[in-house]
């Protein structure tokens, strides 16, 4: 199956309820996730929409999955997002700048207790902003990505398998960044 063969599957909006974790992750087959979609078609979240997109490698495994939240008004030039992706430290602190994750939710219903916990107990390892900060971290299960950006109305929370090159991912964004004709489609 073709890296770039996306399923999007439009989750739809309210308040964080959900019957049951989505248990789609990365290495999982096409197979399996098609009969896992059949089961779970929506998530419902608050204010917002939210999109889950799945990329697969050529071996037709899921590589990576992305949730991008977006609130009911982000079309609105003075909307701000209430969904951050971010690590907190154990007394509640902030890690990292902004409010306190509030992404912790979507996280824990879209792939279980198990995938916050190793998010963010995660290794941050780099940072890069340009149209908002985009992160790589490093956890122990798989590797994230985190994006904030239009002032942190659209963001988005990726898990990604360690068999993806964390590094190479991280340089062909940055070579995005500098080259858009590098950029993949």
């Amino acid at each position: 199956m073709n890296k770039a063969l996306q399923f999007a599957f439009p989750l739809l909006v309210s308040c964080f309820t959900f019957s049951g974790v989505a248990q789609a992750l990365p290495d999982m087959t096409s197979d399996a996730l098609d009969a896992w979609f059949q089961r779970n078609r929506s998530i419902e979240i608050a204010n917002g929409t939210a999109r889950l997109s799945v990329f697969f490698n050529a071996q037709g495994n899921v590589e990576t999955e992305i949730i991008d939240y977006r609130p009911k008004c982000y079309l609105s030039p003075d909307c701000f997002g209430t969904v951050l992706f971010q690590k907190v430290n154990s007394s509640g602190g902030q890690i990292e700048g902004g409010a306190i994750s509030s992404g912790d939710n979507l996280i824990k219903n879209f792939w279980g207790q198990n995938i916050l916990d190793d998010f963010k107990t995660s290794t941050l390892v780099e940072t890069v902003s340009d149209s908002g900060p985009k992160r790589w971290y490093q956890g122990k299960l798989y590797n994230y990505e985190t994006w904030h950006y239009t002032d942190q109305t659209i963001v988005h929370f990726g898990v990604v398998s360690k068999k993806s090159a964390q590094a190479k991912r991280i340089q062909e964004y940055k070579l995005c960044i500098t080259d858009p004709t590098s950029c993949d489609p």
